[in-house]
């Protein structure tokens, strides 16, 4: 689990002043400031996803993250 987003910013202070919180101590939650996703590998992959995703609109395909919506 990743947590990037916090009650006081910046992170640091929210750490700092929180030590013994057991969620920040559990092994599986990594603490990582509210820009944790802007990594060379995140921008990559977000650009790879846009590009198949217009490439999808311009040939009438259905892209990622599209819904399928039933009229009521």
């Amino acid at each position: 689990m990743n947590l990037d987003a916090y009650r006081l910013e910046p992170a640091e202070s929210l750490v700092a002043d929180d030590l013994d919180n057991s969620l920040l101590n559990m092994n599986h939650v990594v603490v990582t400031p509210h820009d944790g996703g802007s990594s060379e590998d995140c921008v990559e992959r977000a650009l790879f996803f846009t590009y198949k995703n217009a490439r999808c609109v311009l040939v009438g395909e259905v892209h990622m993250g599209s819904l399928r919506c039933s009229p009521k």
